[in-house]
């Protein structure tokens, strides 16, 4: 009799799983409430960095970091030009347009399509192709391919420099040469390397450099 009380008073297996079930319930509800947050030091709680918030090692409304400026034979012959055309009295909407299309002109004559498709080797084609850029390709085209892509380089260093190198009256083939741009097709120089070789360019001349 004593045996068969104490069966009796056992819970029966579909009560044993129930109560199993519902403890695993309550620990999977603990922890999905205890993960979004981190225990910092002395017990405080720290929140998750939501999506799309800045973290806490960039500073507060910089966003990512900017790659480091690369400067080719493009952008050398397109802020050349256009310190060129300012310098020669030309408006300034008008000397980026021109310096833009001389670019866009350049790489196409060395096989770089930028900025379009080339125009066909037929000299009419040529002409027309010529015209329809000039008028295709203007101060923001110039903006956008040129100056916001080097920013905030361009307007610090870059052009303020270019402007100094057109004012010592050389030619684009002469800053070429003091920049030592590759001749590969597409090679390009760090902004480092720019700084450092017109710093040397004007140690090394008795002309006046920047200021």
């Amino acid at each position: 009799m004593a045996h068969n009380a104490r069966f009796a008073s056992m819970p029966s297996r579909p009560v044993k799983r129930l109560v199993l079930i519902l403890v695993g319930h309550t620990i999977f509800c603990l922890f999905e409430t205890s993960a979004p947050g981190q225990l910092a030091a002395g017990g405080s709680r720290q929140q998750a960095n939501p999506p799309g918030s800045v973290s806490a090692a960039e500073p507060p409304g910089t966003g990512a970091p900017r790659a480091v400026a690369l400067i080719g034979k493009f952008e050398i012959l397109a802020t050349y030009t256009y310190a060129k055309a300012l310098r020669d009295g030309l408006p300034e909407p008008e000397a980026r347009q021109r310096g833009i299309v001389a670019a866009v002109m350049g790489a196409r004559s060395r096989g770089v399509r930028r900025g379009g498709p080339r125009a066909p080797a037929d000299s009419n084609a040529s002409n027309q192709g010529a015209a329809t850029r000039k008028q295709t390709l203007t101060a923001a085209t110039f903006d956008e391919q040129v100056s916001a892509k080097l920013q905030p380089f361009y307007g610090s260093v870059f052009l303020p420099t270019m402007k100094q190198l057109v004012d010592a009256r050389l030619t684009y083939e002469q800053v070429k040469d003091i920049l030592k741009i590759p001749p590969a097709v597409g090679a390009k120089i760090t902004a480092k390397q720019f700084e450092e070789r017109t710093a040397a360019f004007w140690k090394g001349s008795r002309k006046p450099g920047p200021r």
